[in-house]
C-alpha cells in the first residue's frame, strides 16, 4: 500500500532524474573540497614540521644523524 503511494509520487516528481544527476553533481564537488582540503592541512603540516626538524625526524627522512637545512 504505501509503495503504491510512493509510486504515484514518484510519477509526480517527473524530473527524477535530473534530481540525481544534481545530487550526484554536489557530492562530486563536496569531494573535491574535501580532497584540495585534505591536500592543504598536509602542505601545511609537512612545511610547519619541516621549519622546526629535529634529528629523529632528520634521520628518518635523509638517513643521515645531522638535521639538514
Amino acid at each position: 500500500m504505501k509503495i503504491h503511494k510512493l509510486a504515484k509520487k514518484g510519477r509526480q516528481f517527473t524530473r527524477v532524474k535530473d534530481f540525481h544527476r544534481i545530487v550526484d553533481s554536489v557530492s562530486r564537488t563536496a569531494m573535491t573540497i574535501k580532497s584540495s582540503l585534505n591536500q592543504r592541512s598536509h602542505y601545511y603540516s609537512s612545511q610547519r614540521r619541516n621549519s622546526k626538524q629535529s634529528p629523529e625526524i632528520a634521520t628518518h627522512q635523509f638517513g643521515s644523524t645531522t638535521p639538514e637545512r
